[in-house]
């Protein structure tokens, strides 16, 4: 987490400000220049609000958690694919999903989701990702399952 651009300087660029200005969770590192996770399997990375963030309830910060674990595997499979920057789009619906969460009680309005694909084939794609806070603490870790249509 601290290779990644700051989220704050991220949507500086753009002229906005974290928070209320951005309403949805969006991919903001560049697809085309992947990072490499221990040097042999594509990171994919993205940035996303805590939409519960100033809530005291642990199961909604786990369903914050769980959001990215749940939509970061389909731009993983399309980076191993090499299809991010072109080509036609892939569907990868959800077979199984399994998360687990490290500290829900430490919150910051921005998680880091980090997404690596495990294994891809032309009928299946399986990856994990990690969940970071802004600060650089671990929040959860999820594996799924998904079908490749496309």
């Amino acid at each position: 987490i601290h290779e990644c651009d700051p989220v704050d300087e991220i949507i500086a660029g753009f002229g906005g400000q974290p928070g209320n200005s951005v309403e949805s969770w969006r991919p903001l590192e560049r697809w085309d220049e992947p990072d490499l996770a221990g040097g042999t399997r594509p990171l994919f990375r993205a940035w996303c609000p805590d939409p519960v963030a100033g809530m005291d309830n642990a199961y909604a910060a786990a369903a914050a958690m769980f959001m990215p674990i749940d939509a970061l595997v389909w731009p993983a499979a399309m980076q191993a694919a090499g299809r991010l920057d072109g080509g036609p789009s892939l569907f990868t619906p959800t077979v199984e999903i399994t998360a687990r969460f490290a500290d829900t009680a430490h919150r910051t309005s921005w998680h880091l989701g980090e997404s690596v694909v495990d294994h891809m084939s032309t009928k299946s794609v399986a990856g994990t990702v990690r969940v970071w806070s802004a600060d650089g603490v671990h929040g959860a870790t999820g594996h799924s399952l998904n079908l490749m249509i496309g």
